[in-house]
């Protein structure tokens, strides 16, 4: 039923933000600076994917309170304005912290691009863009100077740069 769906839609944006908060951890933990730099720029982009889905499709929800664990079980909800400019922030240093020139870091387990910086780069640009037109109506003008910053960047330009997921058809879709 809808509530269920609501629940698990809810339960798992947060899930997802909190796997990609825990992979940035294990990366800081693990893995040199020059190649943990750029693992977190990815790991920050997955994280804030899943930000953008959920204000968009919920509107205000906790966001700078949130994903605190037992310090903040009650966080404030935030309004969608306000997250989206700070995703926004969060994505512009996500980008500059990749380098378009540098070896794929995660290889095959990234299932997106294969660690490739410029694709990440163009998607979280992409992201940025989508971000200033979902603010169009609300925030005109933070909108358009969103908007012009990005048009600046490297930019998605082909199907080739899309983040697609791989799914294998087994060839059944429901079974009774």
């Amino acid at each position: 039923d809808i509530l269920n769906y609501n629940d698990d839609f809810w339960n798992n944006m947060y899930q997802n933000m909190n796997n990609a908060r825990q992979g940035k951890l294990l990366t800081e933990e693990r893995d040199a600076p020059n190649i943990a730099a750029q693992k977190l720029a990815i790991f920050e982009i997955m994280e804030i994917v899943n930000w953008i889905t959920l204000t968009d499709m919920v509107g205000d929800v906790p966001y700078f309170g949130a994903l605190q664990g037992a310090d903040n079980l009650t966080p404030a909800y935030d309004a969608q304005e306000d997250i989206y400019a700070d995703l926004n922030t969060r994505l512009a240093a996500a980008a500059s912290a990749l380098n378009p020139n540098d070896g794929a870091f995660f290889g095959s387990a990234d299932v997106f691009f294969q660690g490739d910086p410029a694709k990440w780069i163009k998607f979280a640009n992409g992201l940025r863009m989508r971000i200033g037109l979902r603010q169009a109506n609300a925030n005109p003008s933070g909108a358009q100077a969103i908007v012009t910053e990005v048009m600046g960047s490297m930019l998605p330009s082909s199907n080739d740069d899309d983040a697609v997921l791989p799914v294998e058809n087994s060839g059944t879709v429901f079974s009774d």
